[in-house]
């Protein structure tokens, strides 16, 4: 068994793109533990990112070799939950990682996320802490000593400890993300997951960077009221479900990062 490859899908969905997949994927590919795949889903962007994405793949195509790249193309724009949810379908390692076309990761990501939960495989989910980066690549020593804690239901109900570059999970689990929504559909799913009673980990490490602010002005994130609203949707559909209980609808609501 090689051990520098990690049974580890990589999935990244791209929508207009074309400045910034170079660079996640880059990142991908300078891990110390390289995951076996990467799964580019375009998502009708409806400019030249599907050609971008295509010549990453040609960048990374081992000689006479099965790709390590591989381009799924929707065809029409579907929103971030259908891509999401298309590479997660279309992966073939028993762990599935997610990164955004913007964002980028630490070195060490891999070996240290997937090295711990092949130690913990009773864990279905991580995700662990990020940093901002303006410009290039981060240069980031890792403390050798870190924490990692268990995210209960009560953490999560406070607050979102899984933003989606961070997260690895079981590419066994039946739970996907709802199609359609367009703001916190990522929270939605860490809910009903750890509220179904998988166990979820955070590893207290900054092991990706973010490239733009996840609250600027010019970004999805830029519309706090609309995933405010969807929060509080996700709370009250789980509680008609009888995932929790009417209380927990009514806890302090304050911006879920």
């Amino acid at each position: 068994m090689d051990m520098t490859v990690a049974p580890v899908s990589v999935v990244i969905p791209c929508y207009q793109c074309a400045a910034t997949i170079a660079r996640a994927v880059a990142s991908v590919a300078g891990q110390t533990m390289r995951p076996a795949e990467v799964i580019l889903v375009e998502d009708g962007s409806g400019d030249e990112t599907l050609e971008v994405v295509q010549q990453v793949q040609r960048d990374y195509q081992p000689p006479g070799g099965e790709p390590w790249v591989r381009v799924i193309s929707l065809g029409r724009n579907r929103g971030p939950s259908a891509a999401r949810n298309t590479g997660w379908d279309a992966a073939t390692q028993p762990y599935v990682a997610f990164l955004d076309a913007d964002d980028s990761w630490h070195p060490q990501k891999i070996a240290i996320q997937y090295g711990w939960m092949g130690h913990h495989p009773e864990v279905a989910l991580t995700s662990h802490r990020v940093g901002m980066v303006r410009g290039g690549a981060a240069d980031v020593v890792l403390p050798s000593n870190y924490r990692v804690w268990r995210v209960g239901r009560f953490h999560l109900l406070l607050s979102n400890h899984f933003i989606t570059p961070t997260v690895m999970l079981k590419r066994s689990l039946r739970h996907r993300f709802r199609s359609g929504q367009h703001y916190a559909e990522d929270y939605r799913l860490w809910l009903y997951l750890i509220f179904s009673g998988f166990p979820a980990y955070k590893i207290e490490l900054k092991l990706a960077f973010l490239h733009k602010f996840n609250y600027g002005a010019g970004g999805l994130s830029s519309h706090m009221w609309k995933i405010q609203r969807f929060e509080q949707e996700n709370f009250t559909t789980m509680w008609k479900e009888g995932y929790i209980s009417r209380p927990a609808l009514r806890l302090p609501e304050p911006f879920r990062s």
